[in-house]
């Protein structure tokens, strides 16, 4: 069991020698490639890969700055949200 020595100065946890601890590893359910298919050709936004996904839309820009993808700027993520608006009016006629 880890101990905790006060120090007036700082707390210091000390693990016992024989544990050795090994943090838990992010585990992506997506992958690169899938994000960049989602966000690009389906040009879905963050938050439709969110509500698809299960998972907020700060854990998906999270993943999309791990994996280096480069976000829309607000133009073009008005331009394309304006063009999913015009689609949709156009297969209701």
């Amino acid at each position: 069991m880890p101990s905790c020595k006060k120090n007036p100065k700082k707390i210091r946890v000390e693990l016992p020698k024989e544990v050795d601890f090994v943090p838990p590893q992010m585990v992506y359910p997506i992958t690169k490639e899938q994000l960049i298919d989602l966000y690009y050709d389906e040009q879905m936004s963050v938050r439709e890969i969110a509500r698809e996904l299960g998972r907020g839309a700060t854990t998906i820009r999270r993943w999309m700055e791990k994996y280096n993808i480069p976000r829309r700027n607000y133009s073009d993520a008005t331009i394309t949200h304006h063009m999913k608006l015009r689609e949709n009016d156009d297969s209701t006629d």
